[in-house]
C-alpha cells in the first residue's frame, strides 16, 4: 500500500473512532445533580460567619493558637471509633464539643445507611494553615466545621446529601458540597453548651446493607 494511501485509512480509522472515544470520556465525567441547598453561595459562607462571630467563637490562627484553644476546653479531640475514621493527613483533629456530639450522632446513622464507616477529611484548621483557595470567612479555625469524604454516586451519596439538606434545613447545621477538591463542608450552627439530637435520617435505606459499594471515588 503506498504511503499516501495508507496514510489515508489511518486518519479515516481515528475520525471513525473519535466521536466514540470522546463521547466515553463525557460519560465518565458526567455529573450527579445536587440538591440546590449544597450548593455553595456567598450566603452560606455568611450564616457560617455570622454564627460564629455572634456566639464569640475564637478563630485560632496559628497551631499554637490551637493547642491554647485545647488547654482551655474551647476544643476537644476528635476521636474514631467503628461509624467513622479520621483521614491520615488530618493534622487538626480538634473541633468544638457540638461538632464532635454532631459527628458522633450523624456517623452512626451514616454507617446504617451505607454499610461503611464515615470519612471526616478534615475538622479545626488554624488561619495559617488554611488552603490558598480558602474563604476569608471560612469557619474551619473556629473548630465548629467538619469536612467529610463524598461517597461515591449511587444510594448512600443519595441518603448523604439528602439527610444534610434535612439537617440544615432545622437549622443544625449549614452545608456545603465542594468540588475542588470534592468533599462536603458541614459547620455545626449548634449553640456552645447545647446537646445535641439528630433526627431519624436513616428511613428506607436501612434495608441496604452496602448501600456505599467503594469508598475508591471521590477522595479528598
Amino acid at each position: 500500500m503506498k504511503p499516501i494511501r495508507a496514510a489515508a485509512v489511518v486518519l479515516a480509522a481515528f475520525l471513525t473512532l473519535a466521536p466514540s472515544a470522546h463521547a466515553q470520556r463525557k460519560a465518565r465525567v458526567k455529573r450527579v445533580p445536587q440538591p440546590e441547598e449544597l450548593h455553595g453561595s456567598v450566603a452560606s459562607v455568611e450564616r457560617m460567619y455570622d454564627f460564629a462571630m455572634s456566639h464569640g467563637l475564637p478563630f485560632y490562627r496559628t497551631p499554637e493558637n490551637v493547642i491554647d484553644g485545647i488547654s482551655q476546653g474551647h476544643l476537644i479531640a476528635l476521636t474514631a471509633d467503628s461509624t467513622f475514621e479520621l483521614k491520615s493527613d488530618v493534622h487538626f483533629s480538634f473541633v468544638t464539643r457540638e461538632a464532635s456530639l454532631f459527628v458522633h450522632a450523624f456517623a452512626p446513622q451514616y454507617r446504617t445507611a451505607c454499610g461503611v464507616p464515615l470519612t471526616v477529611t478534615s475538622a479545626e484548621r488554624p488561619v495559617t494553615k488554611q488552603p490558598r483557595n480558602s474563604n476569608p470567612h471560612s469557619v474551619h479555625p473556629t473548630g465548629i466545621a467538619v469536612d467529610f469524604r463524598r461517597p461515591p454516586a449511587g444510594p448512600c451519596l443519595t441518603w448523604m446529601r439528602s439527610a444534610l439538606v434535612e439537617l440544615e434545613r432545622k437549622g443544625l447545621i449549614e452545608a456545603t458540597e465542594e468540588r475542588h477538591p470534592v468533599h462536603l463542608h458541614v459547620a455545626v450552627l449548634v449553640a456552645p453548651g447545647t446537646p445535641v439530637t439528630l433526627p431519624q435520617l436513616v428511613h428506607s435505606l436501612a434495608s441496604h446493607p452496602t448501600a456505599a459499594g467503594t469508598q475508591s471515588a471521590d477522595r479528598q
